[in-house]
């Protein structure tokens, strides 16, 4: 499913929506049921239309090998086979766009140089680097076939974008991410009451659709903890939610429970 169809290319991607999942690698059924986040692989979630992965990484005490994590819970998922998916889809797809954003979730250790060697040795020149200069966060056309890395690593890349101010639980906060560019991100995840956590989500989404400021580009994350609910039973609940409530707007919304009507629900806000 492409999210370029039907749209003028030279839109800048803050006037888009964009959907994307939260925790992307917390699929497979062996995880305990807090864990598991989605239903679908990486690979399978970029083609019902996921456009942004929220890949949280660590090493394992036992090898030298990085994976994906949720909490302390190692995912089975290794980053280098969720980056080869990123760009084996970008392959077959090459109009099409992946936000990758890293973060380091176990360990005490700094892993941010390898993590970063990875992620660019198999992205190459697929990488849509950081520019500081740059006034304007980039069109749809310049970011065709292009991977865009959100780092929180301890030490991000030069060429990725600095999100390591992203560290709050906040229904509205705004992060400068390199040079004159922004994330306003709604992150309220801390067990909030369920009216609260809807509100801050309706609520990014119309400061979006209303921002005429072109350095902003609006995240919204849709999950939050709610015990002893797991993720895949409060997920689709706030989707029907966004569905049925007919929410519009801008920016890259992160759901759980990833799955075709909310996919294609956001995918048709464009």
């Amino acid at each position: 499913m492409g999210l370029l169809e039907g749209i003028k290319r030279r839109r800048p991607i803050t006037r888009l929506v964009i959907p994307g999942t939260h925790d992307s690698g917390a699929y497979q059924y062996s995880y305990t049921p807090m864990v598991r986040a989605q239903s679908l692989s990486i690979r399978q979630q970029l083609d019902a239309g996921v456009r942004a992965l929220d890949l949280r990484v660590g090493v394992a005490y036992f090898s030298n090998t990085y994976w994906l994590y949720h909490g302390p819970v190692n995912l089975d998922v290794s980053v280098e086979s969720a980056i080869d998916d990123v760009v084996d889809f970008l392959t077959d797809n090459p109009t099409e766009t992946v936000i990758i954003m890293l973060k380091q979730e176990t360990g005490n250790n700094d892993i941010s140089a390898a993590i970063n060697d990875i992620v660019n040795n198999a992205v190459g020149a697929k990488l849509l680097k950081k520019d500081d200069r740059r006034l304007r966060w980039p069109s749809q056309e310049e970011c065709a076939g292009r991977v865009l890395v959100f780092s929180r690593l301890r030490t991000p890349h030069a060429d990725h974008f600095d999100t390591r101010g992203w560290n709050a639980d906040s229904a509205d906060m705004t992060v400068n991410v390199g040079g004159s560019l922004r994330l306003r991100i709604q992150d309220l995840y801390g067990s909030p009451q369920v009216s609260d956590k809807r509100a801050a989500i309706r609520g990014s989404l119309q400061n979006a659709e209303e921002s005429e400021d072109p350095t902003s580009l609006f995240l919204n994350f849709t999950s939050f903890v709610w015990k002893p609910y797991e993720p895949l039973k409060t997920g689709p609940d706030t989707n029907d939610y966004i569905r049925m409530a007919h929410l519009t707007g801008k920016g890259v919304v992160c759901v759980d429970a990833a799955e075709a009507n909310i996919l294609d629900y956001l995918i048709g806000l464009n």
